[in-house]
C-alpha cells in the first residue's frame, strides 16, 4: 500500500481525469498533472476486472506498480513531482487465453518510459 501522504484523493483523481494529460504504452497508460506545490510524487494504480479477473492478480499488479513508482521516484533523474494515475490495459495471454502477470522489471520499464515522455524524468 502506498503511504497516505503519496496517495491520490477523490478530488485529485477527478481533477486529473478531467484536465490531465494522457500518455500510453503497450501495457500501461498514464494520466497526470504536474504538481509544483508538492514535494513528493503521488500516484494511483488502477487494474480493472477486465484486465485480470482475480483480486489476487489485481493486487499483485498494484503492489508491483507501486514498488516500481517508489523506486523510480528516488532516482536522481526524477526532476518534478507528478500526480499520476496508472491504468493497466491488456496483459499478454497464455495458450489458454488467461492473462500472464507481467514482471516488476517490465512494469518499471514502462513506467520509466511514460514518466520520461511526460517530462518528469531526465
Amino acid at each position: 500500500m502506498n503511504p497516505r501522504i503519496s496517495r491520490i484523493g477523490r478530488a485529485d483523481f477527478s481533477r486529473i481525469m478531467a484536465t490531465g494529460g494522457r500518455i500510453s504504452a503497450p501495457l500501461i497508460s498514464m494520466r497526470y498533472l504536474p504538481s509544483p506545490d508538492q514535494k513528493k510524487a503521488s500516484a494511483a494504480v488502477v487494474v480493472a476486472k477486465k484486465v485480470i479477473s482475480t483480486a489476487v492478480g489485481r493486487n499483485t499488479l498494484r503492489r508491483r506498480a507501486f514498488a516500481s513508482f517508489r523506486a523510480l521516484s528516488k532516482l536522481p533523474g526524477f526532476s518534478k513531482s507528478p500526480t499520476a494515475i496508472f491504468f493497466f490495459q491488456k496483459l499478454p495471454l497464455d495458450e489458454k487465453k488467461k492473462p500472464i502477470l507481467v514482471s516488476s522489471h517490465e512494469i518499471r520499464k514502462e513506467m520509466e518510459f511514460l514518466l520520461r515522455k511526460a517530462g518528469f524524468m531526465r
